[in-house]
């Protein structure tokens, strides 16, 4: 079985990759659905953000960076410290670079 990690990874490359403008909120068109679950190579979680239905950015940052990983206004913070400050053109491949994904 596939731990969550491995996925968190795999969602953070595949966003990383495309240069997706980064969001609090995560929905995941059905294209990078299934280019995730190729990579995965097992069913997606029911819980995995979709076209109509999103999760938090923060869920695929904490699992898959190990440590907690959240958005604070327009703060992206890693356990208590504020690591990067997030704009309308700050994209998931800065936010992994910076989290060293």
């Amino acid at each position: 079985m596939k731990t969550p990690t491995v996925l968190a990874l795999i969602v953070c490359k595949v966003l990383a990759d495309s240069s997706n403008i980064f969001s609090e909120q995560l929905y995941l068109s059905n294209d990078k659905r299934v280019e995730i679950k190729k990579q995965y190579n097992t069913r997606l979680p029911n819980a995995l953000a979709g076209p109509e239905k999103s999760m938090l950015s923060s869920t695929i940052l904490s699992a898959a960076s190990g440590e907690t990983v959240y958005v604070d206004g327009e703060d992206l913070v890693k356990g208590d410290k504020t690591i990067m400050t997030l704009n309308d053109k700050t994209t998931w491949s800065d936010v992994c670079k910076k989290l060293n994904l």
